[in-house]
């Protein structure tokens, strides 16, 4: 009983960074939604790191495995002045906020967005809204 607790009090934990952060959306349709995390946003001269949750309406949209996921984190690098977008992580959940997988990206390129892509969406709004300096 008391190791079933401490699973469900650490999945709690890492559950609520999902749910409880200062997300403004970015993008928003039938199938998906693309949020920022205002309060992970921090600054370094022109770069800048966030956390992006990418929230899929259909259960089959994206699966890692067998298993459907719901949330998709996923923390990125942007430079402000070369409009660069890098992703530096991962993080797959399914509907009841379990961990399904993790993935940091060893090498992450730093690569122009697309003009009209989401991507360029997020650049455009963590850059416009800056973040706490980290010098």
């Amino acid at each position: 009983m008391i190791k079933l607790n401490f699973i469900a009090v650490l999945g709690l934990i890492f559950a609520g960074h999902v749910m409880a952060a200062e997300w403004e959306p970015i993008k928003q349709g039938e199938d998906t939604v693309r949020e920022i995390d205002m309060s992970s946003i921090e600054k370094k001269g022109a770069v800048l790191t966030f956390i992006a949750r990418h929230t899929f309406a259909g259960k089959s949209e994206f699966k890692v495995g067998r298993r459907e996921v719901k949330y998709l984190l996923i923390t990125s690098r942007v430079n402000c002045g070369a409009r660069t977008l890098a992703q530096l992580a991962t993080e797959a959940y399914d509907e009841k906020m379990a961990l399904i997988s993790k993935q940091n990206i060893q090498q992450s390129q730093d690569n122009p967005v697309t003009p009209g892509s989401i991507d360029e969406g997020a650049l455009n709004h963590v850059c416009m809204k800056g973040g706490k300096s980290q010098n």
